[in-house]
């Protein structure tokens, strides 16, 4: 395989991105971090929008979109996310 080629495994094809979160969080991300409530709040509106996604197809352009959506949605004051 050369390099920048992407390839797949049964994992990738059979793992969720949420699941991903999900583990990410309980073992990773400690729960006494100081940014412990902003890192979470971030996975889990990742997990909301992509979670439903495979490993082999979270990509560039979903995520890109995902975020594009993002900016567009106003926060609890009314202002859009740019």
């Amino acid at each position: 395989m050369s390099a920048g080629q992407s390839y797949e495994t049964k994992v990738m094809r059979t793992q969720t991105f949420s699941q991903l979160i999900d583990k990410y969080i309980e073992e990773e991300i400690a729960k006494t971090s100081s940014n412990y409530k902003s890192w979470l709040g971030q996975l889990l509106w990742r997990k909301e929008q992509l979670g439903y996604l495979t490993l082999n197809n979270v990509r560039e352009d979903v995520i890109s979109t995902a975020r594009k959506n993002l900016q567009n949605t106003p926060d609890r004051f009314g202002k859009l996310q740019a």
